[in-house]
C-alpha cells in the first residue's frame, strides 16, 4: 500500500543518503541536521510527555489531558533550536534521568 512506519527521522537519513550518492553535499548536510532536529524532538516528546503520561497510570482515554500536555510540551519547546534540542537530550543521556512522573515533567518545563 506505500505506508511507512519508520519514524520521520529515519525518513529524513534516508533522503540524506540519496543526496549524499548524488554529491549534493550542501543539502546532505542540511537534511541531515533536520534529521538530528526531529531525533531530538521525538526524544523530548516520548521522554518527556509519552513514557510519564503512560507510567503513571493514565489511559487512552484521558486524551483531554494527554492533548493538554502535548500543548504545553510544544509550545516550551517550538522557540527550540538546534543546541537547545541537542542540549536537552544530551543532558538526560548524560544525567541518566528517569522523569517517570508528570509533575517532574511540569517542574522541569515550567521555567520556559
Amino acid at each position: 500500500m506505500g505506508d511507512i512506519i519508520n519514524p520521520a527521522y529515519e525518513l529524513f537519513i534516508f533522503a540524506a543518503d540519496e543526496h549524499f550518492k548524488a554529491k549534493r553535499q550542501m543539502l546532505y548536510v542540511g537534511t541531515l541536521t533536520q534529521a538530528w532536529e526531529v531525533f531530538f524532538s521525538t526524544f523530548a516528546y516520548s521522554n518527556y510527555l509519552t513514557r510519564p503520561f503512560f507510567a503513571h497510570g493514565h489511559t487512552v482515554l484521558d486524551c483531554e489531558r494527554f492533548n493538554r500536555l502535548s500543548s504545553q510540551l510544544t509550545n516550551a519547546i517550538r522557540k527550540f533550536a538546534f543546541d537547545s534540542l541537542r542540549n536537552t537530550f544530551l543532558y538526560d543521556v548524560k544525567r541518566s534521568l528517569d522523569i517517570s512522573t508528570l509533575a517532574l515533567w511540569q517542574a522541569r518545563f515550567s521555567e520556559f
